[in-house]
């Protein structure tokens, strides 16, 4: 990977809203970039979305491809446990007028 892209150093898992952060060196900086899995549902195959986001994302290589599926396979796990859970709007806070 040239120095544009990046280097990859790890795959963060964020549950709500599903996706995938990747932790990257750029330039000797660390940087996060979000890939968003809004979409994903259990119905889903996890090889067809890891060959997505490996062909759309510069800083995954072929050789992450393992990583990243066992990753959408752990939010679909996560999908699936939360299927019956409902959100409910709680409390609305308003500012003084």
């Amino acid at each position: 990977t040239g120095n544009r892209a990046g280097k990859l150093k790890r795959f963060l898992l964020r549950y709500f809203p599903p996706g995938i952060i990747l932790e990257y060196e750029q330039n000797g900086e660390m940087k996060t970039k979000s890939l968003d899995l809004l979409q994903l549902n259990t119905a889903m195959d996890p090889d067809a979305l890891a060959s997505l986001l490996i062909s759309r994302e510069p800083l995954i290589s072929e050789s992450k491809r393992p990583q990243v599926k066992k990753l959408i396979q752990k939010l679909q796990e996560k999908l699936q446990s939360n299927e019956d859970q409902n959100f409910y709007l709680f409390k609305i806070l308003r500012a003084h007028i």
